[in-house]
């Protein structure tokens, strides 16, 4: 797969500290293939109005292979959907202790 560019063209959630090039990338490969796809911030913070299982190991293995997440934005939007003492919160909180960088 080629190169990842950022798209500002799609906008995230609304919000004061609105940051439409988390969203989504755009990805070209070299036969200019182009494809769409949620931003790992964006899927993280999707992922979490369900809290399945299966959503919560996904997120897990997001947090320990991709370092620089941005883990406080992250939690920023599941307190600012969800609210601070929300169960869900409280698991980003755990997640990011057991599987994000040193």
């Amino acid at each position: 797969m080629g190169a990842a560019e950022r798209s500002a063209a799609d906008g995230a959630a609304g919000g004061a500290d609105r940051r439409p090039d988390r969203a989504r990338i755009r990805v070209v490969d070299s036969i200019s293939w182009l494809g769409r796809f949620l931003s790992a911030v964006a899927a993280a913070t999707y992922n979490f109005r369900f809290f399945r299982g299966k959503d919560i190991v996904d997120l897990e293995r997001l947090v320990a292979v991709r370092p620089e997440l941005d883990r406080a934005y992250v939690r920023r939007w599941i307190v600012e959907m969800m609210g601070e003492d929300d169960d869900r919160t409280r698991r980003w909180d755990d997640i990011v202790a057991r599987f994000g960088p040193g």
